[in-house]
């Protein structure tokens, strides 16, 4: 089981001021490419356009998490924030080859507790899709129906 954050905040960079972002995470056990307690695996969204984060959070201590976004082949953008309790905001830094570094301060909001989520964990529609699809096969909610009875089916129309 997982919980769902969302997550919304500001960065500035060398080429703007002030660009917004948002998304949601997913955090717990086995969450992205580690099994360990404290990991999160999500998307973003700002002006540069969708990406994806993974990395992991100790709550209300430390949010580390790097970024790639959809666009711009494999560079991966590290975030590193600390949670500030007077603001209630996490506040950082991030670093990337070609972004270079900035600032980010941001907040997050538990959104659903104990999501149970497919085995696959994956962010690729058409994985999620396969894994929905067979879920639902097994639960008897859906019914697999061959090209063959298909075939019979429109030769009585």
């Amino acid at each position: 089981m997982a919980d769902l954050y969302s997550i919304a905040g500001f960065l500035n960079d060398s080429y703007k001021y002030g660009v917004s972002f948002g998304g949601f995470f997913f955090f717990g056990k086995g969450i992205g490419n580690s099994p360990f307690e404290d990991n999160i695996n999500g998307m973003l969204v700002d002006f540069y356009g969708s990406s994806i984060i993974d990395g992991n959070m100790r709550p209300e201590t430390s949010l580390i998490f790097t970024k790639k976004y959809d666009s711009r082949g494999e560079e991966l953008i590290k975030y590193e924030l600390r949670f500030d309790s007077s603001s209630g905001l996490w506040l950082g830094e991030f670093n990337g080859l070609e972004t270079g570094k900035g600032r980010v301060a941001c907040k997050t909001s538990l959104s659903i507790e104990d999501v149970i989520l497919p085995k696959g964990n994956s962010f690729c529609p058409e994985e999620e899709m396969e894994e929905l699809l067979h879920s639902m096969v097994e639960k008897g909610l859906l019914v697999e129906v061959s090209d063959e009875s298909q075939d019979n089916e429109k030769r009585k129309l």
